[in-house]
């Protein structure tokens, strides 16, 4: 038990000011959504109350708890373990102190997205059940823990981009499937299946009826199932040894093209990211093959609502975790890099929003519906991609490089979230239309708000220019 509290005691002091110490704090963001909740719908305030936290079980709780892994993990890595491999010091006992910090830090997370509901609640004199409120907190926590676990491995095993990618699946497969009857034999709708009676939701939020067998049902199954995973997944780590994952270093050479004077070579530096290029024209494909097969209501879903906020911001860190180890030199020798990173990012997100928009074209011919109106909904919902794939990705650049890549998946998740939410059939005709952007190609569909929306589209995409430019030019200062 002492090697273990004293692994606890220095996985403390490494979290201490790291950005995975900050993230929990994003459950105030959560329950302060909550409580404009409250204010703003007098008649609906107890269910208002723990909406967003609804909203984050069934739609952001395994990117966020990849995301609190992955920073931890990309942390080690980066400092090589602090030393430890190299020393007289038992692998196991660190990796279970550090899961141990993992789950507090979760367990910070929950407590304040659901706890502080509980005094905001009261403050502004709606009904309020503590009790409920405290059990669906805790229960949370429980829940997600074996996907925080898993999270942690995989991190380990592959980095954060690709495990955060499959996070994004991984709440897919569980909301869509937690009121499926095979729900006990799929790992990722164990956690979703124990909140819903917990919160009175359905997996959409909406709200059970007390009738309905799921509000009755006990969510003890489910957690089980949810600490089994856990057990699982600590004990298989628990029996290997030392770090899981082998960092590759990129040793090939820049080129000669890259050594001479002009954009272009600064360019050529850029686009030695070997993940981008891939990334792009798998987007490409994707959104080929869904129009293909679906109408054109699938494929203006699936870019407006995952493809384009998830990777603009995939692309942004990706480039930027390229670029970070040789910045200093090549500042210094390219003059003209800043406006060649963000020409490079402008044109990955061009590419594929032609792409998805002449396909969506094809797609409107070929089923027979060359309607001038839907043809016109079409070009300026594309219109709409291009600025707000801009700003994304522009933006994504500025708080990589500014406050790190964390944060800019982190307000990713909270982002793509909201358009998912507000961009509904309900939300959308409501004044919160505005607040979710990622929707604003589809739910900005009226002369009105397409005034509304592309000028604001158009001034975040300026906006972001200028200040990724500036972040870029200043970051050699910051000590990158």
């Amino acid at each position: 038990m002492r090697p273990l509290l004293a692994a606890v005691r220095a996985e403390t002091v490494r979290t201490r000011g790291s950005a995975a110490a900050y993230l929990p704090w994003l459950g105030l963001v959560i329950a302060g959504i909550s409580f404009a909740g409250i204010l703003i719908t007098p008649d609906s305030q107890e269910r208002a109350a723990l909406l967003w936290q609804t909203l984050y079980a069934t739609g952001m709780a395994a990117p966020l708890l990849t995301l609190l892994a992955g920073l931890t993990t990309a942390r080690e890595v980066a400092a090589r373990e602090g030393g430890t491999e190299w020393r007289a010091t038992n692998t196991r006992i660190i990796v279970l102190a550090r899961i141990l910090i993992l789950a507090a830090l979760s367990a910070l997370f929950h407590a304040l997205a659901f706890g502080t509901v509980i005094p905001l609640s009261l403050l502004a004199g709606a009904p309020t059940d503590i009790a409920g409120i405290l059990w669906a907190g805790a229960g949370c926590w429980i829940a997600t823990l074996g996907v925080l676990a898993l999270a942690y491995i995989a991190t380990e095993a592959w980095g954060l981009i690709p495990v955060f990618l499959a996070a994004w699946v991984w709440q897919a497969i569980g909301t869509l499937a937690a009121e499926a009857g095979l729900w006990t034999v799929l790992p990722p709708t164990w956690a979703v299946r124990a909140m819903l009676p917990l919160l009175g939701a359905h997996q959409n939020g909406v709200p059970l009826d007390p009738t309905d067998p799921l509000a009755q049902e006990s969510p003890a199954l489910a957690l089980t199932l949810g600490l089994l995973l856990t057990a699982v997944v600590v004990g298989a780590r628990l029996r290997g040894t030392g770090a899981a994952r082998t960092t590759r270093i990129d040793n090939r050479p820049v080129g000669r093209r890259s050594a001479r004077p002009g954009k272009l070579g600064a360019v050529r530096c850029v686009m030695r990211s070997r993940a981008v290029i891939p990334l792009c024209a798998a987007a490409i494909v994707l959104a080929i093959a869904v129009a293909a097969v679906y109408p054109n209501s699938y494929l203006l879903g699936l870019h407006s609502y995952a493809m384009l906020p998830i990777g603009v911001c995939v692309v942004a860190v990706l480039t930027w975790q390229t670029l970070t180890p040789g910045w200093r030199i090549l500042v210094l020798r390219r003059s003209n890099v800043l406006a060649s990173v963000r020409t490079w990012l402008v044109l990955c997100v061009t590419s594929v929003t032609l792409a998805v928009t002449f396909g969506a074209l094809a797609n409107s011919v070929l089923r027979g519906d060359p309607d001038p109106a839907t043809i016109m909904s079409l070009l300026r919902s594309g219109m709409l991609w291009l600025m707000l794939g801009t700003a994304g990705v522009l933006g994504a650049l500025w708080i990589s490089v500014r406050y790190g890549t964390g944060w800019a998946l982190g307000a990713t998740v909270v982002i793509t979230t909201l358009g998912i939410t507000l961009g509904g059939d309900v939300l959308a005709e409501t004044w919160l239309w505005i607040l979710g952007p990622t929707a604003w190609p589809l739910t900005a569909d009226t002369p009105a708000r397409l005034a509304i929306a592309a000028p604001i589209g158009l001034l975040m995409a300026t906006a972001m220019w200028l200040l990724s430019g500036r972040a870029l030019r200043t970051a050699t200062a910051r000590g990158i």
